[in-house]
């Protein structure tokens, strides 16, 4: 059984942008960057 899923967003090229200068400072993949926001924003609920 999988265990992840792949999927595609639109994003502002801004948001994208800021995406990328987070990514490269902390020195992590783009995905691992868009991981944690989500598990963030879930943990808020």
């Amino acid at each position: 059984m999988q265990r992840t899923i792949k999927i595609a967003i639109s994003l502002p090229r801004e948001d994208f942008e800021r995406i990328e200068k987070l990514r490269k400072r902390a020195k992590v993949e783009r995905s691992t960057v868009i991981d944690r926001a989500i598990r963030f924003a879930l943990a808020l609920e």
